[in-house]
């Protein structure tokens, strides 16, 4: 399955993952068949996966969330939202990689409102900032006009 993810075959992969035994699919699979997802912007898929996965028993860990969250960020933030709630209903810790996510989302819709509660959100989560978010934060204020 990695080499043909390597060699940049998404379907092939994912049609790998089809012919496995449900029994024999491990945490691993599942990630690379949603890293295919992901390069293939097919989020129906891969929040279908992430349901599988649950079925079969994989345990959906926070990378997991992240690589369709990816897949979100090429939409809009309505999008990510559902993701986000289920990762809180499950207990899943919103981690900075996260939270970059949902500010690019943000960014892409010009939402600064939105963007200004998710970095309360992480102030009252204490996930720090690093300087790659904080760049999308002054872009997203600043073309809303709305630094100071």
């Amino acid at each position: 399955m990695e080499a043909l993810y390597e060699m940049g075959e998404y379907k092939k992969v994912l049609s790998f993952l089809e012919m496995l035994e449900r029994s024999r699919r491990s945490q691993r699979h599942y990630h690379i068949a949603l890293q295919a997802c992901k390069n293939l912007n097919d989020l129906e898929l891969g929040v279908q996966l992430m349901r599988d996965m649950e079925k079969d028993g994989v345990i959906v860990s926070e990378k997991e969330y992240e690589v369709v969250l990816d897949i979100c960020t090429v939409m809009k933030m309505s999008m990510i939202q559902p993701l986000i709630q289920e990762m809180e209903r499950k207990g899943i810790p919103k981690s900075l990689d996260v939270y970059d996510k949902m500010v690019r989302a943000c960014t892409l819709d010009y939402d600064w409102e939105a963007a200004l509660e998710l970095l309360q959100d992480m102030g009252d989560n204490n996930v720090d900032i690093d300087d790659k978010l904080a760049q999308k934060l002054i872009f997203i204020f600043g073309a809303c006009g709305k630094l100071e």
